[in-house]
């Protein structure tokens, strides 16, 4: 899970709306909704957020 290839990268521009907003918003949610998530829902949670944001990370994901 903490693994090296699980880090993105964020834009400085894009920092404050998009990992200080809309993704902490999703996880905000997810953790509300899911307070005992496995491991494997938090992996599948994190492709999720790849996968809705990943266009926009540096290097895109997905």
């Amino acid at each position: 899970m903490h693994s090296y290839e699980n880090l993105r990268g964020i834009p400085k521009d894009e920092n404050a709306t998009l990992h200080l907003s809309e993704i902490r918003k999703e996880w905000n949610r997810f953790y509300k909704h899911n307070p005992n998530a496995s491991t494997e829902n938090l992996l599948d949670f994190a492709t999720h957020i790849d996968n809705k944001y990943g266009g926009r990370f540096n290097p895109p994901v997905r």
